[in-house]
């Protein structure tokens, strides 16, 4: 992901049409006040799923490993969720826009997003990051702000990885 982020980036910062600004300026939006009933709703049915499936991992993470556990909370965002977010936002949606309507461009967008995760093998980071995916462009598109979206992702993220369902994101057969 290192070397797509890279070339993603390389490629926004030599495009003279890009404004640059969307890379480090975070906004607010009217009605962003949305985005904390909405994590509330989506953070308490993600705790719902770990305490129903599989309630041994309810805060696992933080308690068995608690210094690692700290470690991903603060390195997931920025060597995790910002280069997938400059990817999936910022040069998707400047690189793609003039190729299809915003709708379309919108669904591949999810799909591609939710599909890239299929990596971890599993159906539950497929379904979780397709609906991620729905959530983190409506953000982005209303704030054009890559650093809005990233903290928005990063909160999902680091709750999925504290209650328990990080098991779905991180384990050894995703890089086999």
């Amino acid at each position: 992901m290192l070397i797509l982020f890279t070339l993603c980036l390389t490629l926004l910062l030599t495009d003279r049409s890009f404004d640059r600004r969307e890379l480090y300026q975070f906004k607010l939006f009217s009605g962003w006040q949305w985005l904390i009933v909405r994590f509330i709703g989506f953070g308490l049915l993600i705790f719902l799923f770990v305490l129903y499936f599989m309630p041994e991992r309810l805060f696992s993470f933080v308690h068995s490993r608690p210094k690692l556990w700290a470690l991903v909370m603060m390195l997931y965002p920025i060597i995790s969720v910002y280069p997938q977010e400059l990817i999936y936002r910022s040069f998707f949606f400047h690189r793609y826009k003039a190729l299809m309507p915003l709708p379309a461009l919108i669904v591949v967008n999810i799909l591609c997003f939710s599909l890239m995760h299929s990596i971890f093998h599993n159906w539950v980071a497929v379904i979780f990051t397709l609906i991620g995916g729905a959530l983190f462009i409506q953000t982005y598109l209303r704030s054009h702000s890559l650093l809005t979206v990233t903290v928005e992702h990063a909160i999902y993220g680091n709750w999925i990885f504290t209650v328990g369902a990080g098991i779905f994101f991180f384990n050894s057969h995703s890089w086999r």
